[in-house]
């Protein structure tokens, strides 16, 4: 059993430059959904899922203040990719 000292810090996501973000994006979408990426543009993937396709946006808020992903605006927590948070398309 683990033993809690207080709250459990957060850790920070780093991206060098915007294509390991959204590299990191694909991988959590694979895992997560066992779906196939069919497209990225401007972090917003489609995903096929079974039959259905599902249009996700990825939205980073960890992100370091001077990163190069801050002109991008992508907001992304890796644990929250879940069904609910996509669309049906």
């Amino acid at each position: 059993m683990r033993e809690r000292f207080g709250p459990k810090e957060k850790k920070k996501v780093k991206f060098e430059t915007a294509i390991d973000f959204l590299e990191m994006g694909r991988r959590n979408i694979r895992e997560k959904t066992n779906g196939r990426i069919l497209s990225v543009a401007g972090g917003i993937f489609l995903v096929k899922v079974i039959n259905f396709y599902f249009k996700l946006t990825l939205s980073v808020r960890n992100y370091e203040p001077k990163s190069k992903l801050l002109r991008f605006g992508f907001q992304f927590k890796l644990k929250q990719i879940e069904l609910s948070h996509f669309e049906v398309i």
